[in-house]
């Protein structure tokens, strides 16, 4: 931490010593973090617009997913004691909702090749089988 403090002399003579003052204090000191200037520009960021959205989109998916394994995936207790093993729970669960992220990515991708390969027989279907019947019939 840093420590800002103000000479006696000036805390005496302020006109609002009252306010900021504690009755055993002579004078104001401030204590800031090393890092609090990086916070500062981080809260001045999320009050912008684009600072506003990357939030929202935070609160959507970083947010979520410590949501679903806390609930869905066991991580509200942890079944174990000790780092290593809590780690190791931590690991699996983090495992887990990646396979269900690759499964959804996978089954969105079969049914894409499954509409693709449905709408492509049927086009080949209608432009190359039914004339001929057609013809055959005339």
């Amino acid at each position: 931490y840093r420590e800002y403090a103000c000479k006696i002399e000036y805390c005496s003579q302020c006109n609002k010593k009252e306010n900021c003052l504690s009755d055993k204090s002579k004078r104001k000191v401030v204590y800031r973090h090393v890092w609090e200037d990086y916070k500062d520009e981080v809260i001045k960021f999320t009050k912008t617009d684009k600072g506003n959205w990357l939030y929202k989109r935070r609160k959507e998916t970083i947010e979520r997913s410590f949501a679903d394994s806390k609930n869905l995936h066991g991580l509200r207790y942890c079944r174990m004691r000790g780092i290593k093993k809590v780690s190791e729970q931590c690991l699996l669960t983090a495992a887990v909702q990646n396979m269900k992220k690759i499964a959804r990515v996978l089954s969105h991708l079969f049914l894409q090749f499954l509409k693709n390969a449905l709408t492509n027989l049927w086009i080949t279907f209608f432009f190359y089988m039914l004339p001929h019947k057609y013809l055959r019939q005339n």
